[in-house]
Order: C-alpha cells, then sequence, then structure tokens
C-alpha cells in the first residue's frame, strides 16, 4: 500500500516515517520542519536502530535526515532496507 502511496505522490521511498499524531509532541518546535517533506517508506530511523531506537533519539534521527539528504544517502538507505529486509535485522 505504502508502494502505491509513492506512486501518486504522497510519499517518497526514502524520508521520515509518518508520525503518529501522539508522536508529533515529540518534536516540539521542530516538528514543522519535519512536516516539510513527504514521509517515507524508509529512512534514516527505519535503517539506524528502528525498534531499538525510541523517541526523543527517533525524531533526532529522522531530523539528521533531513539535513544531511542526497541521493548518494538515499541510495545507501535503500540498500540498507533491502539487506536488513532479507536478513531480518531491527525487526519488531
Amino acid at each position: 500500500p505504502q508502494f502505491i502511496n509513492v506512486l501518486k505522490g504522497d510519499m517518497a521511498l526514502v524520508g521520515p516515517r509518518p508520525i503518529l499524531l501522539f508522536e508529533a509532541k515529540e518534536y516540539g518546535e521542530r516538528l514543522s520542519y519535519l512536516l516539510m517533506c513527504k514521509p517515507g517508506i524508509t529512512g534514516y530511523w527505519t535503517t539506524h536502530g528502528r525498534s531499538k531506537v525510541l523517541f526523543p533519539q527517533r525524531a533526532d534521527l529522522e531530523l539528521y535526515y533531513l539535513q544531511y539528504h542526497s541521493t548518494k544517502n538515499d541510495m545507501k538507505l535503500l540498500v540498507l532496507t533491502i539487506a536488513q529486509s532479507i536478513n531480518g535485522s531491527d525487526a519488531y
């Protein structure tokens, strides 16, 4: 279903994961910065800890991605996502 949202233009392949309403408070003043971009199917938090990283560290990782995103880093995150999917690492 998320890939369909990418095709529709509502999501990106790589970007911050969508957040739930109650998670918005964890971003504080930085929430508007997070909401400036499309959410992604995978991202920095997804590939750098995921289930092991809770708030507020998750918010920091998502915002770190926004500061340093590039096509090269997005490609790296896609490869890491595929590798983690195959290996089953960081799954819930």
